[in-house]
């Protein structure tokens, strides 16, 4: 199996989401596709997290707007639209909460910084059913287990080894591809 990684510059927009598609649909046999965020997404989390977290309500949902803005940019299908929409109501919420308590846990920066992926995952998965390959996104959250160490955790192998075989290798024997998380 290979497994294909692409960073924030490779998935920075519409366009090149659709090549990075095209480079997967290039290579034969069983893959995984592993993605980061569109480029500029995580700083722009970790500002609006700050912003929030200062009381600058007013610069986090900025910093939201741009994040927005950029993703809804790379859209190209209704599905796409709901999954992000989702997402950035989710992390509206969180931000909102960041404010509200003043503070952003390590836990909770993990969290806003994964919004990166979790957005771009699906657009990626999309791109590559547009060009004719079965594909679904993966929150990488569902299957690697560490521990309670957030930002430093460790992997507990065994366990993550088990769950990604269990929910992944029975779908990319049969020519799916996983595009997945790579927080």
């Amino acid at each position: 199996m290979i497994v294909m990684k692409f960073g924030g510059t490779s998935v920075g927009s519409l366009e090149r989401i659709d090549h990075v598609a095209s480079l997967v649909l290039g290579v034969e046999g069983a893959k995984a596709v592993v993605v980061s965020a569109m480029g500029g997404t995580t700083d722009a989390l970790l500002r609006a997290a700050q912003s929030a977290e200062s009381g600058d309500w007013s610069g986090a949902l900025q910093g939201l707007d741009a994040i927005a803005t950029q993703h809804r940019a790379a859209v190209d299908s209704r599905d796409d639209a709901a999954a992000i929409e989702a997402l950035l109501g989710e992390l509206r919420e969180i931000l909102h909460g960041v404010n509200l308590l003043r503070e952003t846990t390590r836990r909770t920066r993990a969290l806003l910084v994964s919004f990166g992926e979790r957005m771009s995952a699906p657009l990626v998965s999309a791109a590559i059913r547009r060009q004719g390959l079965a594909s679904f996104a993966v929150d990488a959250r569902d299957l690697v287990r560490t521990d309670d160490k957030h930002e430093e955790a460790s992997d507990d192998f065994a366990v993550t080894r088990s769950a990604v075989r269990e929910a992944l290798l029975a779908r990319i024997e049969t020519g799916e591809v996983p595009v997945i998380t790579g927080f």
